[in-house]
């Protein structure tokens, strides 16, 4: 399931696969999963006590026992912005990635806000979070597996995004994803 939409101040909900959104101003965000594979559970048939059948039998099956989020976003190359971003699971209230980058003028790079005074080259990582510049824009990645405990009904993303050239345009999406 593929959705490309464009929003402004939306809820956005997306179930298994993927989702991609331009939210405001030239940021799209790719925010999808997949479940993982080194996270299978033995759902049914035979518990192993030695190495994993191969091929599995086929009265056994595996469903996930996690999931591999994965998360693009990428920006505009403005003269001064800044995005932060935090992922929590939807029944919980721990904070499972958080950053929070600028870039001021005269910096050719995003930074992340506790380091704007060191000197970085082209990729650069915050929170696990890998930061590029390609070209006219700043591209963010994010992936980590998570347990079904830490994830068990979904997650939800707050991005927000400050255009700092000139009056400090604030805008800030939410999207969901339910498992």
């Amino acid at each position: 399931m593929f959705f490309r939409v464009l929003l402004f101040s939306v809820l956005f909900v997306c179930l298994p696969a993927q989702a991609e959104a331009m939210v405001f101003k030239g940021v799209t965000v790719e925010f999808t999963w997949t479940p993982d594979p080194a996270r299978l559970d033995w759902a049914a048939g035979p518990v192993p006590t030695g190495p994993t059948p191969s091929p599995v039998p086929a009265e056994t099956t595996r469903s996930p026992a996690g999931r591999t989020l994965y998360l693009t976003i990428t920006l505009p190359d403005l003269v001064a912005m800044e995005v932060r971003g935090t992922i929590k699971p939807l029944s919980g209230k721990e904070t499972l990635m958080e950053f929070s980058l600028r870039k001021t003028q005269g910096d050719d790079y995003l930074r992340s806000a506790e380091d704007l005074g060191r000197v970085s080259g082209e990729k650069d990582e915050v929170s696990d979070v890998e930061v590029e510049k390609t070209g006219d824009a700043h591209v963010l990645r994010y992936r980590k597996a998570f347990s079904d405990a830490e994830v068990s009904d979904g997650v939800r993303l707050r991005l927000t995004f400050v255009d700092r050239r000139s009056d400090y345009d604030i805008q800030q999406d939410d999207f969901t994803m339910r498992f």
